[in-house]
């Protein structure tokens, strides 16, 4: 992999000198390529967490547009970039998609409960999330 990505940026390194009369150095090329994998290195794990932290296991554009919120210049070729190939931010609706069901249940004993909101009868509730189905507990 590391080998590709070194070949690849070389190449891009050869293209933008040649366009620019201006010679770029092997040294070069391979600083900018270590520089590059180990930012890319970053990203991923910055991505990774960012799906993470949503609850999702696949990294989506606003994720990506998260990662480049602070350079306004990225962040604007990225959009440019999207919307050339017609990517939107609002993610696909699954039919599989796991839901969690709200339930709300009358408090038999304020001590019981961490979370308590009043309802709409004044009388203490609790809110709970329980999953779709009966293999998700205990996980």
């Amino acid at each position: 992999l590391k080998e590709t990505f070194h070949w690849t940026v070389a190449k891009m390194c050869e293209e933008e000198g040649a366009k620019s009369e201006v010679a770029v150095s092997k040294e070069f090329v391979y600083c900018l390529t270590e520089l590059a994998f180990q930012w890319s290195g970053r990203f991923a794990k910055d991505l990774e967490a960012f799906a993470t932290h949503a609850g999702r296991k696949v990294v989506r554009p606003d994720d990506v547009l998260l990662l480049v919120r602070n350079n306004e210049s990225a962040k604007d070729s990225l959009l440019s970039f999207m919307e050339l190939r017609g990517i939107s931010l609002k993610p696909k609706s699954s039919k599989n998609r796991r839901r969690k069901k709200r339930v709300i249940m009358e408090a038999a004993d304020e001590e019981d409960v961490d979370d308590v909101e009043e309802g709409k009868d004044s009388k203490p509730v609790v809110l709970c999330s329980v999953p779709d189905s009966d293999d998700d507990v205990g996980s």
